[in-house]
């Protein structure tokens, strides 16, 4: 996509969605994109770091662009680098745009963490196993 914006000189979203007309807007596929890798994120921290840089490249790339859209962006960016651990960079974040919704955002990354702190119960080798197998634990996931 990057590569159809630089050989066709397109400087704005609005311009590529002239340009290459379609039923969806380039700013819906790159939302699209930046809400999968959230997605994936939340189970492999890689694909919030991918996050992190498809963001910080449209940021770069699209300063000018429309209001909602820079917002949504640093919105994502801030929430990958909280999600991440990276308050202090999500606080640029949130220097940068809505305070307010920046806000929520730590708090809500800040409750996050605390409850992913929570311990799993050890299961000794001779209980049940929990899949429900019916089988002595050792005997089956424990294997």
């Amino acid at each position: 996509m990057l590569g159809l914006l630089d050989k066709g000189g397109l400087q704005s979203i609005r311009a590529f969605d002239e340009r290459f007309r379609g039923s969806q807007s380039l700013f819906n596929w790159i939302q699209d994109l930046e809400d999968e890798l959230w997605n994936a994120g939340l189970e492999d921290r890689q694909f919030l770091t991918a996050r992190i840089a498809v963001c910080e490249e449209g940021l770069r790339r699209f300063p000018a662009e429309d209001d909602l859209m820079t917002e949504n962006r640093r919105r994502a960016l801030g929430e990958a680098y909280f999600e991440l651990g990276e308050t202090s960079k999500a606080e640029v974040c949130e220097e940068q745009g809505r305070k307010g919704e920046a806000t929520e955002l730590r708090k809500e990354a800040k409750r996050r963490v605390s409850a992913t702190r929570v311990t799993k119960q050890k299961i000794g080798r001779n209980e049940p196993c929990p899949c429900g197998s019916e089988k002595k634990f050792k005997k089956c996931c424990g294997a």
